[in-house]
């Protein structure tokens, strides 16, 4: 079988499947729960330290890294610049995962719920942390539905039958927030919780 190749001038469409979004850390305070305010701020307190040994260590890269990419590290919470960066990359749509900025972490979801999350201890504030970002990235998901799909945030590890509450809440949300495989594997999270 010989394979066909397009040389048409039909444009392609291009969606990206490993895309990072997120809020400054100390902007995700009104989507969490009052009951964790102080927590957070001892958390936003760390993470500002954490930048500040990050620049101590590597000051040069990071502020070479920042002023290079400034314009696109304002995309990982404005959906004004992420669309016109996402134009002027050709990109038609993309996948949303957590953690905004990987140099610093800076724009990583409460109590490092993103992509860290199974470092967390505490089950309340890893819940805590991922509703947080949830509830953020359907409302930046929301602001072009048709571009952005969302990931949410489930941390299984702390518990299934609240990860369960959290599917079935983001189920509910406007956004993209979940796709597909998400809704199959609330299925497989009900059924290990009956065990």
């Amino acid at each position: 079988m010989t394979q066909q190749i397009n040389t048409s001038n039909d444009p392609y469409i291009i969606v990206s499947s490993d895309s990072h979004a997120g809020l400054q850390c100390e902007e995700y305070r009104p989507y969490l729960d009052s009951s964790v305010h102080s927590e957070f701020d001892e958390y936003v307190k760390e993470r500002h330290e954490n930048r500040r040994l990050t620049e101590e260590i590597n000051g040069e890269y990071v502020e070479e890294w920042e002023s290079k990419n400034a314009e696109g590290l304002r995309g990982a919470y404005d959906p004004e610049v992420r669309d016109k960066e996402l134009d002027a990359d050709g990109i038609s749509g993309e996948i949303i995962f957590a953690d905004g900025d990987a140099v610093t972490g800076m724009e990583s979801p409460p109590f490092g719920a993103g992509l860290a999350a199974g470092q967390i201890t505490d089950p309340r504030l890893a819940f805590a942390g991922a509703k947080a970002h949830n509830r953020w990235l359907e409302e930046f998901c929301a602001t072009s539905p048709a571009r952005r799909a969302g990931v949410a945030l489930l941390p299984i590890t702390h518990g299934v039958d609240e990860a369960v509450k959290e599917v079935d809440g983001v189920l509910m949300l406007d956004g993209n927030v979940l796709m597909n495989y998400i809704r199959m594997a609330r299925e497989e999270l009900l059924a290990e919780s009956s065990k």
